[in-house]
């Protein structure tokens, strides 16, 4: 039998091979786990994205602690909009729905005697149907990606509250002749309005997607 001295020694030189044989972590590997470390931080910032444009992405938030709340009448009128923008941005919101009985006591308290009205927790009310509307876009990412979606988002928004408005005076008119009179007025502009839309609907892509640009806007709220 070998001698103690020499045991040792093949005990050492067996495990100099293994430690050898061992691949080297090479720069191929480093460089891989650079990139993969890269693409992680990359999807977190995208998440993050997300998340401030759309606050339900990850999580919902109840109902109680709303950042926004949408002051208008039990009806769809010159709120819905704005209702349906936030809806559809999936941004958190209370809707306060007013009877119109409740009505005159409220109108005093509000920034401009008239609804709609958007609160934003700890800051100011806006006011405006209109303006309502385009806020809600921008909160919920719908307001256009670049200046020329969103130039083209409020010539959308701003025509389609012009023919709502027309359409809110033949609601509230209660003399039966002079209703059946703007009754033929707004269907006409309303025709027009639509037909205007379905010439930029074609304009984008052949029509093959959205009113404007790739993705969804608030100019769908049509």
């Amino acid at each position: 039998g070998a001698s103690p001295g020499l045991r040792r020694l093949r005990e050492s030189s067996t495990r100099d091979v293994t430690i050898l044989r061992q691949p080297p972590f090479s720069s191929y590997r480093r460089c891989a786990c650079v990139k993969l470390l890269l693409l992680l931080f990359l999807s977190l910032v995208r998440l993050a994205r997300l998340q401030t444009l759309h606050p339900n992405f990850l999580f919902s938030a109840p109902s109680a602690m709303a950042k926004y709340t949408v002051t208008y009448f039990n009806g769809r009128g010159r709120g819905e909009l704005t209702r349906l923008l936030f809806v559809a941005g999936g941004v958190d919101f209370e809707d306060k729905r007013v009877e119109f009985s409740d009505w005159p006591a409220l109108k005093p308290k509000t920034p401009m005697g008239f609804m709609p009205v958007v609160s934003v927790a700890g800051g100011p009310e806006i006011t405006e149907s209109l303006a309502c509307a385009q806020f809600a876009a921008a909160e919920a990412g719908l307001a256009g990606k670049d200046n020329t979606e969103r130039a083209q988002v409020i010539m959308a928004l701003i025509h389609t509250t012009a023919i709502l408005e027309e359409f809110i005076k033949v609601l509230f008119e209660k003399d039966e002749a002079k209703k059946a009179e703007l009754q033929k007025g707004f269907e006409k502009k309303r025709d027009t309005h639509f037909g205007n839309m379905q010439k930029q609907l074609m304009m984008n892509n052949g029509g093959a997607g959205f009113i404007y640009g790739s993705e969804l806007t608030a100019a769908e709220g049509i």
